[in-house]
């Protein structure tokens, strides 16, 4: 009994460790893998969400970008239409004055009317005789008119489409007021039309030029389609115009995903904004604009990401691969050894403990190489965040391309004018023979002048769209210098005084364009809460100064401040005290990761008094 008894000992002595290291390497080894797996699942799970939430916010963001735009042409369209008007007739009213003038004492009145007739006969808009210039006395006979039949005949009883004496209206308008507007429809045929009238007392004569509204919104839709076609496209990513299922407009490769059936789709349900498309695994954003019956679309679809799925599997399942291979001869490895030393453990102790520390010192190199590939994946991650942050940086700046657009329409509308009326002054003097050089020289002086300011504008806007490669050194006075000519004609329009002051002259080494964002977006806040809270006296201060360390710009306003539950909050992303449909709440917060990511300074907040202050503070060793 005592000798079964010592080999059932010995054969649990032998085989005890190797069954228990079996088991323990298989039930690690199925541990191992289901964590990787499940790990990897996880992790592609939350990056499909992520992908999917970034690019639905592109998305949403184009298009918010989009229809703003669009509602701002359209509500501006009349009263583009008005000024347009005033600024032809009270440039024919100008010619005809100059005219009347230059002439009075030495020509006969019959030849200067005749003369100004034959001068304003020229003044043809866009290439069309449908935008002219007319003149009718007070008793309405016509003395210049687009329409041949009716030149020199009298048009006093004349009634438009709903029965209105409309040229008797315009003799009143200028005889009560000088000048008006007056909206008609001469016909069922040309549709409503804006008239503008002006009087012309030296011969009781009266100007007038007219636009039809629906040649204007046609014009003003073609211009909408052409600025969307111009739009940069993105990879995996379409954009598109509908009108009800017909095709305005669709980006290069969009017919795949806006075909007949998705088209019909999206017309029979309106009031849905996002729609799959299962077999090509893309998505879809739509909405409608309802004053031009149009609907946009933009979409992407998930190739890019699956592309970076599919190569991360291959990874894992090589990782996986190699992993089993260890552990497998591992296993081995082990179990050999536990049956030689279940066979010889009293004579190979020395010998077992000696392996034992050449085992360990294996591991710890192992654990080494995996902390110095651990520590190159976490500086590769790093790299990829700080270029996906940039990228977002552009992006947002490209989102304003529809305010910039409006900003470059602001700042060359007068330029335009004026270039007219120089062409206008050399043809009426090369006309009547008093062109002479020192003339011809001072009008192309002024031509050059205004060309060379429209010219300086579009690199203004050019450079600030460039992104930023490298740091340069510049110093805070010259980057607020930059920046305020892109916005502040903007500020004009409104109304709203800007204060400068530059009292920071010492170079810091910086990305120059993306303090410029920073400040575009500081400044266009403050006008915007100028303007929504209607502050009667709106000012916004912008000053550069200096302290011991820092190198600091500030941007201040007058709108009373931001509350104290809020004002923690305003760099938190996707927080923003504007309507959804003006506000992404991502402006501060990109600011924020601007200046102190990027910039190496601190951006703060504060209530002065009289409004809010945005306070960028850069230190004099260089940002970042």
């Amino acid at each position: 009994m005592m000798r079964i008894s010592e080999r059932s000992i010995a054969k649990l002595i032998l085989f005890t460790p190797l069954f228990s290291v079996l088991l323990v390497i298989a039930v690690a080894t199925y541990l191992y893998v289901k964590r990787i797996r499940e790990t990897y699942h996880d992790e592609q799970q939350r990056n499909l969400k992520a992908y999917i939430a970034t690019r639905q916010l592109q998305s949403e963001n184009w298009i918010k970008q989009t229809l703003q735009t669009l509602e701002f042409s359209e509500a501006h369209l009349e009263p583009d239409i008005r000024k347009t008007l005033k600024d032809r007739v009270d440039l024919a009213y100008d010619t005809a004055l100059y005219i009347h003038e230059k002439y009075q004492y030495i020509s006969h009145e019959a030849i200067i009317k005749r003369h100004i007739a034959d001068s304003l006969r020229r003044m043809v808009w866009e290439g069309t005789q449908n935008n002219y210039i007319w003149i009718t006395d007070y008793y309405g006979n016509t003395v210049l008119t687009a329409e041949k039949v009716l030149q020199n005949s009298n048009i006093i009883d004349f009634v438009d489409a709903d029965g209105r004496a409309i040229v008797l209206e315009q003799i009143q308008t200028v005889r009560k007021r000088g000048e008006g507007y007056i909206k008609t429809r001469l016909s069922e045929a040309v549709g409503k039309q804006i008239h503008y009238v002006r009087d012309f007392g030296q011969y009781d004569w009266f100007f007038g030029s007219a636009v039809t509204l629906e040649q204007a919104r046609t014009a003003l839709k073609a211009s909408m389609i052409e600025m969307i076609r111009s739009f940069p496209s993105e990879r995996s990513g379409f954009i598109g115009v509908l009108e009800g299922d017909q095709i305005l407009y669709l980006s290069e490769g969009a017919e795949a995903y806006i075909d007949g059936e998705m088209r019909y789709r999206i017309a029979q349900e309106p009031q849905k904004q996002w729609f799959e498309i299962e077999g090509l695994h893309a998505m879809v954003h739509a909405r409608s604009f309802g004053p031009f019956g149009w609907t946009l679309v933009h979409g992407f679809e998930r190739s890019g990401f699956d592309v970076g799925l599919i190569e991360s599997q291959k990874r894992l399942e090589r990782r996986i691969d190699q992993e089993m291979l260890r552990i497998i001869f591992g296993a081995f490895m082990i179990s050999l050894i536990s049956i030689v030393i279940s066979l010889m453990i009293s004579r190979h102790t020395s010998k077992l403990f000696l392996l034992y520390q050449r085992k360990l010192r294996d591991r710890e190199q192992k654990l080494r190489e995996l902390n110095v590939s651990l520590e190159e994946r976490i500086k590769e991650a790093l790299s990829q965040h700080q270029q996906k942050e940039k990228m977002l940086i552009q992006q947002s700046k490209m989102a304003e391309m529809g305010d910039m657009i409006s900003m470059i329409a602001h700042q060359w509308r007068q330029p335009l004018n004026q270039l007219s009326y120089i062409f206008m002054n050399i043809e009426g003097a090369y006309e009547y023979k008093e062109l002479t050089p020192e003339y011809l020289d001072e009008k192309l002086s002024e031509g050059t002048r205004l060309l060379e300011f429209m010219s300086q504008t579009i690199d203004d806007f050019r450079n600030y769209f460039r992104p930023d490669k490298a740091r340069s050194e510049t110093t805070l006075s010259e980057v607020l210098a930059q920046t305020l000519p892109l916005i502040e004609n903007t500020f004009e329009v409104d109304g709203i005084a800007l204060h400068v002051s530059y009292g920071s002259h010492t170079s810091v080494t910086l990305f120059r364009n993306e303090l410029m964002q920073v400040l575009l977006n500081l400044l266009k806040n403050a006008k915007d809460v100028l303007i929504e809270r209607d502050i009667s006296v709106p000012i916004v201060r912008a000053a550069t100064f200096e302290e011991a360390e820092e190198c600091i710009i500030e941007v201040c306003d007058n709108a009373g401040g931001i509350s104290d539950v809020t004002i923690g909050k305003i760099f938190d992303p996707y927080f923003s005290t504007k309507s959804a449909s003006k506000g992404t709440g991502l402006g501060l917060y990109m600011s924020k990761t601007i200046v102190e990511g990027h910039l190496g300074g601190r951006i703060e907040a504060r209530n002065d008094g009289e409004g809010a202050c945005f306070t960028i503070r850069v230190p004099k060793r260089g940002g970042g």
